[in-house]
């Protein structure tokens, strides 16, 4: 099957006619599967090495890139990361307007 646009100017296309959550996630994930791909990784990583102890300063020692990070925002990343992978966090549609999401795949 061959493309005959890019996947942003689909997404353009839907945007003049409506607001489409769902669509925008597909979109985000085939146009930056690399950074979905480090999210997922990044959070399952971190979350392990706080469920065996790890403190966020070791954290930070191990993982450079966490160094310009502090406590409380890595500690929120952990929880909301956990919550949204664990389903106990469901960020609504509903708060940006757009009709109920019946998804059962979601629920």
């Amino acid at each position: 099957m061959r493309m005959t646009s890019h996947p942003l100017s689909f997404r353009k296309r839907l945007m003049k006619r409506n607001h489409f959550p769902k669509i925008d996630a597909l979109v985000d994930t085939m146009t930056h599967p690399l950074g979905t791909a480090r999210l997922v990784i990044g959070a399952s990583t971190l979350r392990r090495a706080d469920a065996a102890g790890v403190t966020l300063d070791q954290m930070r020692k191990t993982f450079d890139d966490l160094e310009r990070h502090s406590d409380a925002a890595l500690r929120g990343f952990l929880d909301i990361s956990r919550g949204l992978m664990d389903g106990t966090i469901r960020i609504s549609n509903n708060a940006l307007g757009d009709a109920e999401d019946d998804d059962p795949l979601l629920a």
